[in-house]
């Protein structure tokens, strides 16, 4: 009976990750909303896609508050520079799905 009992929580857990995915699904989408709408400012004022100070300060300062929150800061700066690469793309217009 006790072998039924941490199957039903691990079930439970396991549906809590995968609320927590569906959220950080809805943060990417509302991230990518806000870079389309980046990358259509930039296109009228005619300013470049990349800025390269931008990203590392904005990496460097989620790896700061990766680390205080006792996050792996290799991973989140890994997840960030994916997540920067693919605004690039899709406000130089190579990414379809953005």
């Amino acid at each position: 009976m006790e072998i039924q009992q941490n199957q039903i929580s691990l079930e439970e857990l396991r549906e809590q990750i995968d609320s927590v995915d569906t959220l950080l699904l809805s943060c990417l989408a509302r991230r990518q909303a806000i870079v389309n709408e980046i990358a259509e400012f930039k296109r009228k004022e005619n300013l470049p896609v990349f800025h390269p100070f931008r990203e590392i300060t904005l990496i460097e300062r989620r790896k700061q508050a990766a680390g205080s929150m006792g996050l792996d800061v290799s991973l989140v700066e890994s997840v960030f520079k994916s997540i920067l690469g693919n605004s690039r793309k899709a406000q130089t217009g190579v990414c379809r799905y953005c």
